[in-house]
């Protein structure tokens, strides 16, 4: 069984934040996915379970932030797995990291 959600972020946040994904698996059996890129930086935070990346032979950690990516990807899900990622708006993740600006180096 699959469950997958897009939640509007609160009218305070929608300025940084485009939306929320949740996504739950409880399938006994892996399944492919693959991941389009957006062009926007994402928060992924996993409650249980992680996912594969095949071509890459990596695990995505518990916590991940990252994007930016300009091809698809292809992930393996195994078993059952909860994450909610945060996907923001372009230059959102400004307001809550202290990323140097790279332009003023």
């Amino acid at each position: 069984m699959q469950s997958y959600q897009i939640i509007k972020p609160d009218p305070v946040l929608a300025p940084y934040v485009s939306h929320y994904w949740l996504l739950k698996t409880s399938d006994s059996e892996d399944f492919m996915h693959r991941v389009c890129p957006t062009g926007c930086m994402q928060l992924l935070f996993y409650f249980s379970g992680r996912v594969y990346f095949p071509d890459r032979a990596v695990w995505q950690p518990g916590s991940y932030l990252g994007g930016q990516y300009s091809t698809y990807e292809d992930m393996k899900v195994t078993g059952t797995v909860e994450v909610i990622g945060i996907i923001f708006k372009p230059f959102g993740t400004k307001a809550f990291f202290p990323f140097p600006d790279v332009f003023s180096l």
